[in-house]
């Protein structure tokens, strides 16, 4: 245990300046609540997350920090999320500004796991953070989820 704790110091005291702030960075901004419907669940990998059983949609909030986000283009970060999409058609693709920058919102029909989507993209750099906004819903109720993920757009500021 011992050996554990020393290691895990050690490896801190070495790491580089820029990744511990960046670390301090992820999570750190503000969104409202997606409105009535939408209850919180375990977001799994991504800071925030909710779900409309009604809809069958979901609505995720993510944060990534570092030199790696930092260097890379939005229109490239927005597309390694689509990767688990499989016959993807984008149906929108355009510049928006999010928390106070220009970002990028996609919005892609394909099959997750077999499963036809739609799923919506909102990606910003901010800093050596990018973040990304993303609603999932089966097409047939996308439409009906889009008011709750637009006030998660407006109402999106990095602190």
């Amino acid at each position: 245990m011992k050996r554990a704790v020393v290691l895990a110091l050690l490896a801190a005291g070495c790491m580089p300046a820029s990744h511990v702030l960046a670390k301090r960075l992820e999570n750190k901004y503000t969104l409202p609540a997606p409105g009535e419907g939408w209850a919180t669940v375990d977001p799994g990998g991504a800071d925030r997350a909710w779900y409309n059983g009604s809809l069958k949609a979901a609505l995720y909030a993510d944060s990534n920090c570092g030199p790696r986000y930092s260097e890379s283009r939005t229109e490239d970060l927005a597309t390694e999320l689509t990767a688990g999409l499989r016959g993807v058609e984008t149906t929108r693709d355009e510049l928006r500004p999010l928390g106070g920058r220009e970002g990028v919102l996609r919005v892609h029909t394909g099959r997750l796991d077999g499963v036809k989507v739609t799923v919506a993209l909102a990606v910003v750099n901010r800093g050596a953070c990018t973040y990304d906004l993303a609603l999932i819903a089966p097409p047939g109720t996308f439409d009906q989820g889009w008011e709750a993920y637009e006030r998660l757009l407006t109402g999106f500021s990095p602190l």
